[in-house]
């Protein structure tokens, strides 16, 4: 699933993806995609290295259907 209302300019330039915590009360920034066994219970991660706070955007889903990766610029040739 992708969530559309995430201000990616609001992003760090290393993260790729966004997703909620299973609290469902905070939202990261993620650099990689996050592995199942690596998310723990109440919303921490195995490893800190990429991982930092971001804005909810008014998600209301579940976390298991946040995880969003970062949109890719198409280029358009003329």
């Amino acid at each position: 699933m992708s969530y559309q209302k995430i201000e990616w300019t609001q992003a760090p330039a290393w993260a790729n993806y966004w997703q909620v915590s299973p609290t469902g009360t905070q939202a990261y920034w993620l650099r990689d995609k996050p592995v199942q066994d690596v998310i723990l219970d109440g919303g921490s991660f195995a490893s800190m290295e990429g991982v930092s706070e971001a804005d909810l955007f008014g998600y209301k889903g579940t976390w298991q259907d946040s995880l969003t990766a970062r949109p890719t610029l198409s280029l358009r040739s003329t």
